[in-house]
């Protein structure tokens, strides 16, 4: 018989240091991964600006509440207003400071403190003058900048961010902004505001926030692309024009599939009133907030929707109205001729309209293009800040009924240009521009093979001794090769007397073939200039003078070189004037 003990102590050791690793790891694994989320957390979160600490709140906050108890204490008053120079000069902000027995305060140091309307930040402090006992005025008017931050689409009525959808509503204000009718209330509702700045007048390439791909444009515009309006350009007609009586829809009145549901309506008017009629029956009767507008919710029918406003500037009348299924192409040149100058050009609308002449809101067609006569299609668009057609070409689609096409005259071209538009299904469009003779601008004559100046130099260390020409020269943070500009200051050369000036550059293809001249104007200092490593000419004297020496026939990339050699230490050298080769 046998018998074996087996080391159950050294056993049980050994799983007690597996588990407690385990243990560590698991422990210490945890922490990174917390921290690490943490991390990805607030940097995919932050959104860029920094919010003062509540203690640092706090301490303004004391601080404005000790400068309230002395301004009491002391029995001060003040009152805050706008003045004018003269009738209709900007307004600047006035601030009168009286004691508590309605005495002038008088020689003040006054600032005044200025928050962004949106009272998110941007925000200013600025000094005040005395003008009179007591009465001091800002030394600026204020003007307001890039309030208003809204997107839409033009003639989206839902907004939808997975579909790149944005509604026209004037609701879809960025966080950094206002919308339009906000933005305008706040600088009009404020005397002492100039103006505002409106980001922006039209849609453009690029920032498509806060969409995604496939937009590949902005929103912001009152108009769009194409410079078609949008809601956005109605709303400011209200707000700004006063002159004559104004009324606008928004949106179209074409929700086949949504009847009886309610519609959104705004209207804009710079009238005080404004009644909506369905199919000839009164829908509602609203006051127009001249900076809101007026607001309505239209079961839909389909028919003809119209506003009838009404105020101290007249009345004024606008219908929206179904439309039939799309029938032809209209297209409406923007002026009835162009110059026939090989420069002028216009912008076509594009219209898809049914049997009544009515722009179908709802159309989107594809579209083929075609001119006739001497002149070119130069550009297509319809307004889609999603679209990626080419812009050049003959072929594109319309937006929400609406496209444009922008043609140009050719060079000494007389007679007429015709644009016609074709798509299946739909009468083909048609318009006629005259062009008009014109006699060819004024201009210098071609030169048939320009000077070409030699750029990008650079300049070696100045040395006391003369040096190889054709040495290596290498700029980098490693070295002292600098950049010099010939034609500018001359500097002296401290170090000693001798430097190479040299530039690499692909002569002009005539040049190539048949050689030309090097001229190196106002050299200063002896010269020795070598084209390609090889000695091309030299100067002898050290004052000013220019240099012109035969540049050989070569192509590919070739390298001139310059040593320069100073009339003695310290004293400015150089390249004094451009170089060119002719």
């Amino acid at each position: 018989m046998s018998l074996s003990v087996g080391n159950n102590n050294q056993d049980d050791r050994r799983s007690t240091e597996w588990i407690v690793l385990a243990a560590l790891v698991m422990f210490f694994g945890t922490i990174f991964v917390a921290n690490g989320a943490l991390v990805y957390y607030a940097l995919s979160t932050f959104s860029g600006e920094q919010e003062a600490s509540p203690y640092e709140h706090g301490l303004a906050y004391d601080r404005d509440i000790e400068s309230a108890r002395q301004q009491d204490a002391r029995g001060w008053n003040v009152t805050l207003g706008v003045q004018r120079a003269e009738p209709g000069a900007p307004a600047s902000i006035a601030v009168g400071m009286r004691d508590a027995n309605n005495e002038a305060l008088g020689g003040l140091e006054v600032s005044a403190g200025l928050e962004f309307p949106t009272d998110k930040r941007f925000d200013r402090r600025i000094g005040l003058i005395e003008t009179g006992p007591g009465e001091y005025l800002a030394d600026l008017p204020l003007r307001a900048t890039v309030v208003a931050r809204t997107v839409m689409t033009r003639d989206e009525y839902v907004t939808d961010l997975e579909q790149c959808l944005l509604d026209s509503y004037d609701d879809q204000a960025r966080p950094w902004g206002l919308t339009h009718r906000d933005a305008w209330k706040q600088v009009a509702t404020r005397p002492f505001v100039a103006g505002t700045m409106v980001w922006t007048g039209f849609d453009y390439r690029g920032e498509p926030q806060p969409l995604s791909w496939p937009a590949a444009g902005s929103s912001f515009g009152i108009m769009d692309l194409c410079g078609f309006p949008k809601a956005a350009y109605y709303i400011h007609q209200a707000q700004w024009i006063q002159d004559r009586p104004l009324v606008h829809i928004v949106p179209h009145w074409n929700w086949a599939g949504s009847e009886g549901k309610p519609i959104k309506v705004m209207v804009t008017s710079n009238l005080e009133k404004v009644e909506l009629r369905l199919n000839g029956k009164p829908v509602g009767e609203k006051a127009v907030d001249k900076y809101e507008m007026a607001t309505f919710e239209v079961p839909y029918t389909a028919g003809k929707l119209e506003a009838v406003a009404s105020g101290s500037k007249g009345s004024a009348r606008f219908t929206v109205e179904t439309t039939g299924a799309p029938a032809a192409l209209r297209l409406v040149s923007d002026r009835a001729s162009l110059a026939g100058d090989g420069d002028d050009a216009q912008p076509v609308t594009v219209e898809v309209v049914d049997s009544q002449g009515r722009v179908v809101p709802t159309a989107n067609p594809l579209v083929k293009f075609a001119l006739t006569g001497p002149g070119a299609i130069i550009g297509l668009n319809n307004g889609d800040p999603t679209n990626h057609e080419p812009e050049k070409g003959n072929l594109h689609t319309v937006f929400h009924g609406l496209a444009q096409v922008i043609v140009q005259s050719g060079l000494g071209g007389q007679g007429k240009l015709t644009l016609t538009a074709a798509s299946e299904g739909l009468a083909t469009g048609e318009t006629v521009i005259v062009l008009t003779p014109t006699a060819a601008r004024p201009a210098v004559p071609v030169i048939p093979n320009p000077p070409l100046v030699v750029l990008n130099w650079i300049r070696s260390p100045v040395t006391a001794e003369r040096l190889d020409p054709n040495q290596p020269s290498v700029t980098s943070a490693m070295t002292s090769w600098d950049n010099v500009h010939p034609g500018s200051w001359l500097t002296p050369f401290h170090d000693g007397r001798f430097a190479i000036y040299r530039a690499n550059f692909t002569p002009r293809a005539a040049t190539q073939k048949t050689g030309g001249q090097l001229l190196l104007r106002d050299v200063v200092g002896k010269a020795q200039v070598f084209v390609d490593g090889k000695v091309a000419g030299e100067k002898a004297i050290a004052g000013k003078g220019d240099m012109t020496v035969a540049f050989p026939t070569g192509g590919g990339e070739r390298t001139v070189s310059v040593v320069i050699e100073a009339a003695a230490p310290d004293e400015p050298a150089g390249l004094g004037g451009i170089v060119t080769v002719e």
